[in-house]
């Protein structure tokens, strides 16, 4: 319990803001539920297909990128065999050469191009939607002839009208933005994984 009122009524304040924040803008997610199933479908197809999940993003969205491939290479409810993602974040030898020898702009497109093949799927993660970074590597991916799913703010900026689903937060705050990411994903995940293996045994560590 905090001693000084203040600083207990400040906390307070901005804890009731925040969870009413991500409340509304994860309640909003239920009018994209036809994009959402159509990325649903495509990740189940690429992956029953033999094909792969690329993920990238910056900062927060980088840790996004970076936990669903847990989900996919490890498991979410079912013990069932892993499924191919890779997070174009967590190498940061290429990382870092890229960006010395070309520009930090290409540090995921040049990945693309090297990784992706035909029928992959790239899922871009930009709160703004204007990430140079992240453009780029839809771009490639198009490219490639990969499809592209996009999770941006409600704005989209730039990415919303380059990618073939669009995923956005119904908010421009940014945090919250990655909030509602993680979970539309962990949905995501969560209904490849049912509808690719829902006869394996429910995890039980």
């Amino acid at each position: 319990m905090m001693k000084n009122a203040d600083d207990a009524a400040v906390a307070e304040t901005i804890l009731r803001q925040r969870i009413q924040e991500n409340v509304e803008a994860l309640n909003a997610c239920l009018t994209e539920i036809p994009a959402f199933e159509r990325a649903v479908t495509l990740v189940k197809e690429c992956l029953s297909n033999g094909g792969k999940i690329l993920l990238c993003g910056n900062g927060g969205s980088a840790s996004n990128a970076s936990h669903i491939v847990n989900d996919f290479t490890g498991h979410m409810y079912f013990d069932r065999p892993p499924l191919a993602a890779i997070s174009l974040v967590d190498n940061t030898s290429t990382i870092t050469a890229t960006a010395n020898d070309y520009s930090y702009d290409q540090i995921f497109s040049r990945q693309v191009e090297s990784l992706g093949k035909p029928g992959d799927v790239l899922i871009c993660f930009s709160t703004s939607g204007n990430s140079p970074n992240v453009l780029m590597a839809a771009e490639a991916a198009k490219a490639k002839g990969m499809s592209v799913i996009g999770f941006t703010n409600k704005a989209g900026g730039k990415l919303a009208k380059m990618v073939d689903i669009w995923l956005p937060a119904d908010t421009l705050n940014t945090a919250c933005s990655e909030h509602v990411h993680l979970i539309v994903m962990h949905a995501l995940g969560e209904c490849v994984e049912k509808l690719m293996y829902g006869d394996f045994p429910f995890w039980a560590p």
